[in-house]
């Protein structure tokens, strides 16, 4: 599988959306708390990983309180697969879900048109 997250190690250079290529210091510029020492700050580990920014211990706080369980997590990189494994089931759920409404959807409908009565066009 894919890694979708890291920490990002403040030396490397950031590749946003739209194809800039922005040094550390740059990153730092345009996002200042990236360059305090004391703060993790995650990124995509892919190739265009500055699609996200994320201070680290409130994206735990806030996938926590979605239901992500970290209860097996020692490193930080145990975290961010937690966080990954946790997206991957909701992505699954919510798949899942729609597809099972489209098709009570068109049974619906199927149902409905063959109990109307036939109607002449003039």
């Amino acid at each position: 599988m894919a890694r979708k997250y890291q920490i990002w190690d403040k030396k490397s250079n950031v590749i946003t959306p739209i194809g800039e290529v922005l040094t550390a210091e740059e990153w730092i510029e345009r996002y200042p708390m990236a360059g305090v020492d004391s703060i993790d700050i995650i990124i995509g580990a892919v190739t265009i990983n500055g699609s996200v920014c994320m201070e680290f211990s409130q994206t735990v706080d806030n996938y926590e309180n979605m239901g992500c369980d970290f209860s097996g997590c020692e490193t930080k990189d145990d975290y961010l697969v937690a966080i990954e494994n946790f997206e991957d089931e909701m992505n699954a759920a919510l798949a899942s879900a729609v597809k099972s409404e489209d098709r009570i959807a068109a049974a619906l409908e199927a149902q409905v048109m063959m109990s109307m009565d036939d109607v002449a066009v003039e």
